[in-house]
């Protein structure tokens, strides 16, 4: 996890870790699923994967992209504003992430 600096630094530090843990937590509900997920006969998988998980992932990037805009609000020169953004580069991952940052 990059450091973010600043007074509300250690704010944004745990938004970020909050929201870790939160992608965590679903991606193990998804990792107990009790039927074999590739058995084709068993068609849940779409709705626990299909549906439930990518909307809880689409939840989770939503809330990322806004906790990017709100440290911008508190970004006072340019430098602590590039910095931000490397930060936010370092852990974009999605392309939709990526592209917002």
């Amino acid at each position: 996890m990059p450091i973010f600096g600043g007074t509300r630094g250690s704010e944004w530090t745990t938004s970020l870790n909050e929201l870790k843990n939160e992608f965590e937590r679903y991606l193990t509900k998804i990792k107990q699923l009790e039927y074999d997920i590739l058995d084709v006969k068993i068609t849940k998988w779409h709705d626990d994967y299909g549906q439930v998980f990518k909307e809880q992932v689409k939840s989770i990037e939503n809330i990322y992209n806004t906790i990017i805009m709100m440290t911008f609000k508190y970004v006072s020169t340019i430098e602590d504003a590039v910095e931000m953004l490397e930060n936010f580069h370092v852990l974009a991952k999605r392309p939709t992430v990526i592209e917002f940052v």
